[in-house]
């Protein structure tokens, strides 16, 4: 069971959103179809399909504080601590480009 949970945190990790979408979408309805069932399964589905969730808001803050770091104003009092050599930009994870 933990090379289980191993798996599927690397997998969630390396995910791209779409990847997370889809199998967020069939491990939910999987849920919806063991109703019923054995109750272990449902509750570790649940508990992908929580992760899964977790995972797709926390990219999409990260994009947007990304974006509006890259949209700040140079006149900014706190710009000149964030101040760089000339044409630098901000390096993004590769999970966010």
């Amino acid at each position: 069971m933990k090379e289980l949970w191993r798996d599927f945190y690397n997998w969630l990790d390396s995910a791209r959103i779409g990847e997370i979408f889809s199998a967020r979408d069939r491990a939910y309805e999987k849920t919806r179809e063991l109703r019923s069932k054995d109750p272990d399964t449902r509750r570790d589905l649940r508990r992908m399909v929580r992760l899964m969730d977790e995972e797709l808001v926390m990219r999409s803050e990260l994009a947007a504080i990304f974006a509006r770091w890259k949209e700040r104003p140079a006149d900014r009092p706190d710009a000149k601590a964030y101040r760089r050599s000339p044409g630098a930009v901000p390096v993004m994870h590769r999970r966010f480009q």
